[in-house]
């Protein structure tokens, strides 16, 4: 109470406070032309990727008319993301309309607080519960097109259907915790477990190729069957005849090692409890396993020991079984052959890659195949020493070190043979420093007409080649 008898706070209470004039001009001025008004944010379509350093780390991503729908500018890399990675694959889909979808049956419907809670931890959203009716699927959805985009052109999920899904290639570069995370998410959407054995289905080749290498990168040796569509009803879903229209695909663990390795995985299954009562009882001693026949002369053994086998001398050539020099790399494996860097390397590349087009063309359009990259030149100067791929590139180092020092070394490797062990590690082998070249079905089918043309029959194509080329030959190879 003032000396007039006057209740401040009262009088306040009554009072609206409104915008200054600069706040006034300021909200008011864009009224006739809202098309000019100063905004809080821009379109993606058009900032350039050096807008990309102006951008802090607090702004977010929002669909167009939903502001609130932010999305963070950067997503955690965790196992939540993990599992709905797995998830996705084994009962996603996804659409611009419809945004991502879990299809979510009977048995995997107490996954549904983990997947909810996955995804508000990883996208900052709440999905939305579509509950089915007439014994359909449900379906939690999350209804936004930014996530959409995240999981068509980040994940790499674009345009994919059920026989061309495949795992992201940020699965095969996260921690092995994480990739357990993956690989749960994948089984407990589309997997079965018995009381021995679980198992991995997926109507995709690509996928059950990339399941069984991600299993041996635990040390987990899966195996690989499949049943061919026979076009007639395997069962009833809402009085509806079922037809596979598509060959299916198992990939297959069992064992106990193997089952205690990726306990994790099957754990939460509704069989658990079965597989951990086997795993509690005492194992058998039954004798070693009977060798399986593949095909034509080829025969599957079990391995009986590993052993590290000593060198016989400091170079490295090829690694062979005396007596027996098939290499098999498996289902899901990678054909890579080394060559020397030289004209009689890209001879041998020549006549490996024409090999593989002719007789082996699947496995090009897949992209197995694959060329290693050893280097061609050392150039060494004290310390320093750089690789060199071409002559160019080496003419380049010994520019930049100094070519007038005497102590500058150029070292030719006319072979892999003669770089020791610890050179074609560095240089060829080691995953962080290795250059791979994929081989296309385009690349080989040019080496298929060089074949023919240089070593094949006929003589005219081959003479005509050489006497248009002799007068451009610098380094002959006699």
């Amino acid at each position: 109470m003032d000396l007039l008898g006057i209740n401040r706070q009262t009088v306040l209470s009554q009072v609206t406070v409104g915008d200054s004039r600069l706040d006034h001009i300021w909200n008011t001025q864009y009224r006739a032309a809202p098309a000019n008004r100063v905004r809080n944010y821009v379109t993606l379509s058009r900032l350039q990727d050096a807008d990309l350093t102006l951008l802090g780390d607090n702004i977010c991503l929002t669909p167009r008319h939903y502001a609130d729908q932010g999305v963070p500018r950067y997503l955690p890399i965790d196992e939540s993301l993990m599992l709905l990675l797995g998830f996705f694959v084994a009962e996603g889909s996804l659409s611009q309309r419809n945004g991502v979808r879990l299809s979510i049956g009977k048995r995997n419907e107490a996954l549904v607080p983990e997947l909810t809670e996955a995804i508000k931890r990883v996208f900052g959203l709440e999905p939305t519960w579509y509950a089915a009716a007439d014994g359909r699927a449900h379906e939690l959805r999350i209804l936004n097109r930014v996530v959409t985009a995240v999981f068509r052109l980040l994940f790499g999920f674009d345009g994919v259907h059920a026989e061309s899904k495949h795992i992201p290639d940020l699965v095969f570069n996260v921690d092995q915790s994480m990739q357990i995370a993956f690989l749960r998410g994948y089984f407990l959407g589309d997997g079965t477990l018995s009381t021995r054995a679980m198992s991995f289905t997926t109507t995709s080749e690509l996928l059950a190729n990339q399941l069984m290498y991600l299993l041996a990168a635990h040390g987990v040796t899966a195996s690989l069957s499949q049943r061919e569509p026979t076009g007639q009803p395997s069962g009833l879903i809402r009085g509806k005849p079922v037809i596979t229209r598509r060959t299916a695909f198992h990939v297959t663990v069992s064992g106990r090692g193997a089952m205690t390795t990726l306990a994790l995985i099957w754990q939460d299954h509704q069989r658990a409890p079965d597989v951990r009562s086997w795993l509690a009882t005492d194992a058998g001693h039954g004798g070693p396993h009977a060798a399986t026949p593949l095909r034509g002369d080829l025969l599957g053994l079990a391995v009986r020991s590993v052993h590290q086998t000593p060198a016989s001398k400091r170079k490295v050539y090829d690694f062979s079984v005396e007596g027996d020099e098939n290499f098999i790399a498996g289902v899901g494996g990678i054909a890579l052959h080394n060559t020397d860097a030289d004209v009689d390397g890209s001879h041998i590349r020549t006549l490996l890659l024409t090999m593989f087009f002719r007789y082996m063309e699947s496995l090009i359009e897949k992209g197995h195949l694959y060329i290693a990259q050893p280097p061609l030149y050392l150039v060494k100067k004290g310390k320093d020493q750089r690789y060199a791929y071409s002559d160019a590139e080496k003419d380049r180092l010994v520019k930049e070190m100094g070519s007038d020092s005497g102590n500058l070394v150029v070292q030719r490797y006319k072979g892999l043979g003669e770089m020791n062990p610890e050179q074609l590690w560095s240089t060829t082998m080691n995953p962080e420093n290795r250059t791979l070249l994929q081989v296309t079905i385009e690349d080989a089918a040019a080496s298929d007409r060089t074949f023919d043309m240089l070593m094949g029959e006929a003589v005219p194509p081959r003479k005509r080649f050489i006497q248009t080329h002799a007068k451009q030959v610098r380094n002959l190879d006699v």
